[in-house]
């Protein structure tokens, strides 16, 4: 091997919502060199609680081997859930030389993209509120919106929703602003 044929690489966090599940994930390169390749790598890295050692899971790698010219890639990020409790996630940008080493600025990075969408969590087995049992057609969602932080309901004792009750514009900001996360500087 030649002393240029060294790898170098860039991890970078990605940062999405706990709970999103993963779409796809889009990367644009430009290599004007066949020897030498960009891959992309999509980390997991779960630490469980205690002192078993950190679970590394690869979840989907794209490259431009031997390719020249404007690289586009995708792959799929297999609706993987989110878990940010217990898990990192980074993508990985690597030089891989596989020829007589890099010559001059062959390669570029010019985007990165993941996409998500937000999914309401399961249910959980108990009711938070005593007037929307587990059967309600609403249960998930409102307890969603109380595990977010996002209502309490109408009433602490006893511990009611009122689903069918209707609310005030001024009530509706309070579950939009909570909801969306806004704030003042």
């Amino acid at each position: 091997g030649n002393e240029n044929d060294v790898a170098a690489s860039a991890l970078a966090h990605i940062q999405v919502p706990e709970g999103a599940r993963l779409g796809i994930f889009r990367s644009w390169a430009f290599d004007s060199d066949p020897d030498i390749d960009l891959k992309y790598r999509v980390w997991e890295t779960c630490q469980p609680y205690g002192y078993d050692p950190p679970a590394v899971t690869l979840i989907a790698e794209n490259q431009t081997l031997a390719a020249i010219g404007y690289i586009p890639g995708a792959k799929s990020l297999n609706n993987l859930t989110v878990n940010n409790g217990l898990c990192a996630y980074t993508v990985e940008v690597q030089l891989a030389p596989s020829g007589e080493g890099c010559r001059g600025p062959a390669l570029r990075v010019y985007k990165l993209q993941f996409t998500w969408t937000r999914q309401v969590s399961p249910a959980p087995a108990v009711a938070s509120f005593t007037d929307v049992p587990t059967t309600h057609p609403f249960f998930r969602f409102i307890e969603a919106l109380k595990d977010s932080g996002i209502t309490g309901g109408c009433s602490v004792t006893p511990a009611l929703y009122c689903p069918n009750s209707p609310i005030t514009r001024g009530e509706m900001a309070v579950f939009l602003a909570a909801a969306f996360g806004l704030s003042w500087p």
